[in-house]
């Protein structure tokens, strides 16, 4: 029986793992000295007839929005681009799975991208850059070895920039046709910065490059004595430009363009066509977002225009938040605080506050005098209880509960404070969900991670993730849970349990992010992510007595 074993140890030369803890490969010998179970595991633990074993791996499990497991994924998984996301194997080859996990085209590149309409840049084995459809179908080779892997852009508007010969760019179309010659220019430091951020984070983004297309036009530097800026179609043929512009931003997704004059230095806005909506005549032009942009005066003093060009708030403030339900925070002067004023430059809400966030649902949460309030667009205070706002999320308040008042006379010296409680609420104070938790964090696309109040077994804190009905869509045993870019849910539990005999047979490989023994009938309780599954003894071998799932 398990009294007469011992548990040995290997450690590893340097000592310590990843995580700065002893790193021990840990076995089992019996009284004799014979070895049961390999040193092979980061812990093993007693059960009354068996061993649990276990390792620390780096899968990642990944969840819905609305809770269900879609696959765990054991190598490095990209975020999701047209329902597909590039990985790669043991062989540090590259391939692509689906949203279910299963493995769309298998792994057979040496590098790899996202997909961008329809087609996905790799590099195939036989040295040189490629484009293939998501059915892995080689779509066109390119002239570019895979060392130009940097200097080959994705596709936009149905165009595809690549480097030439002398830095000059050019273009193919969706056949692998060149379409645009090599002849156009980007900025060096555009390069420059390209090329730092290539090093260690391309394959994690859609390779967006300065001079892409967008409404079918795009911003680029022409040939010459001195390059200069210029706007081409999808034809590489020049679109008359309005004024001499020493530069030219990218469009934006609106088909708007900020440029800089050549003589003065300032700044103005372009549509596709290449017709000017604003005059260069301002320091600074801000994206638009919501139909409006800040925009700096030669004085200093920012005001709001649309996207027509028309200006919507005059130029008195020294600083302008972003525009949302028709409304945009102002200062009037560096030691004023904030107020509010419609999208037609009127006085809403005067305030002042010290700091405050966009209106959302008709509500916004700002700061007076160190306290978190609560209003809506009357300017109106909104009554939350006694209880403390922490954040204001996609029309959702988290918020923390003040403590019952005690009597003067009933304290108890040196006596303890209960753990402060938290939990969701609507613009009337009202728990939302029913039910409080120990930590909770702002919506994200809907989600959010939290902690019950209550630790689990092993007394810990575990993080899960809730949506915005709160429903615990991926359960609380997490270190950490984390919102993709995808919209999708990853977590990964670092450890995974097995099963042993005390004779050292593996019953149970080290797959299960959490087992224990059930009842006592030599049922076991297994969970992979939200799966859960019972397994019985029988013999020498374990059997399903209720299969992993939902």
């Amino acid at each position: 029986d398990s009294a007469s074993l011992a548990l040995i140890l290997e450690r590893s030369e340097d000592g310590r793992d990843v995580y700065g803890r002893p790193d021990a490969d840990y076995g089992v010998i019996d009284e004799q000295g014979k070895v049961l179970i390999e040193p092979a595991y980061d812990d093993i633990t007693v059960f009354p007839d068996h061993f649990s074993v276990s390792k620390r791996r780096t899968p990642v499990f990944f969840f819905n929005s609305r809770g269900h497991e879609l696959f765990i994924n054991r190598t490095r998984l990209r975020p999701f681009s047209e329902g597909l996301a590039h990985f790669y194997d043991e062989n540090k080859l590259w391939g692509y799975v689906d949203s279910t996990g299963k493995v769309a085209i298998p792994p057979q590149f040496l590098k790899a991208r996202p997909f961008a309409e329809g087609l996905a840049a790799v590099a195939d084995t036989s040295g040189y850059c490629a484009f293939i459809n998501k059915r892995g179908e080689m779509a066109f080779r390119t002239s570019l070895p895979a060392a130009g892997w940097p200097f080959l852009g994705n596709f936009r508007g149905g165009r595809c920039w690549f480097k030439g010969e002398g830095n000059r760019w050019g273009c193919y179309d969706r056949t692998g046709q060149v379409v645009i010659s090599p002849a156009f220019f980007f900025e060096h430091e555009e390069l420059n910065r390209l090329q730092a951020y290539t090093r260690d984070s391309i394959l994690q983004t859609l390779f967006f490059l300065p001079m892409d297309f967008s409404h079918g036009v795009a911003a680029v530097r022409a040939p010459g004595g001195t390059p200069e800026p210029a706007v081409i179609d999808t034809n590489g043929q020049r679109i008359p430009l309005a004024g001499a512009y020493q530069d030219i931003q990218p469009f934006d997704a609106s088909g708007l363009a900020v440029v800089t004059a050549r003589e003065t230095g300032l700044r103005g806005l372009i549509n596709a066509e290449g017709r000017e909506l604003m005059a260069p005549a301002y320091r600074e032009i801000a994206p638009f977002v919501n139909g409006y942009a800040q925009v700096q005066a030669e004085n200093g003093r920012w005001g709001l225009f649309d996207k027509e060009g028309k200006q919507a708030a005059p130029f008195q403030y020294v600083e302008i938040d972003t525009v949302s339900e028709g409304m945009a925070a102002v200062r009037l002067n560096s030691r004023q605080a904030w107020s509010f004023i419609d999208t037609a430059g009127e006085l809403r809400i005067r305030g002042p506050f010290d700091r405050t966030q966009p209106f959302y649902n008709g509500y916004t949460l700002v700061n007076n005098n160190g306290e978190n309030q609560v209003i809506n667009r009357k300017g109106e205070l909104v009554f939350m209880k006694n209880d403390t706002v922490l954040f204001y999320s996609e029309g959702i308040f988290g918020m923390k509960e003040a403590l019952p008042p005690v009597l003067a006379e009933t304290e108890k010296p040196n006596a303890k404070s209960p753990p402060p409680k938290f939990y969701y609420a609507d613009a009337s104070g009202n728990n939302l969900f029913g039910r409080y938790f120990s930590y909770i964090s702002p919506f994200e696309a809907g989600i959010a991670a939290v902690q019950p109040l209550s630790p689990d077994e092993e007394g810990q804190q575990r993080f899960g993730a809730i949506n915005k009905r709160g429903v615990m869509v991926v359960p609380p045993k997490y270190g950490f849970v984390k919102r993709q870019a995808d919209g999708n849910i990853g977590t990964n539990p670092q450890r995974f349990f097995g099963l042993a005999d005390t004779s050292g047979n593996i019953l149970i490989e080290a797959d299960y992010d959490r087992i224990e023994p059930f009842g006592e009938f030599n049922l076991y309780r297994v969970e992979r992510g939200e799966k859960i599954g019972y397994l019985m003894k029988q013999g020498n071998r374990m059997i399903w007595a209720w299969p992993l799932q939902n």
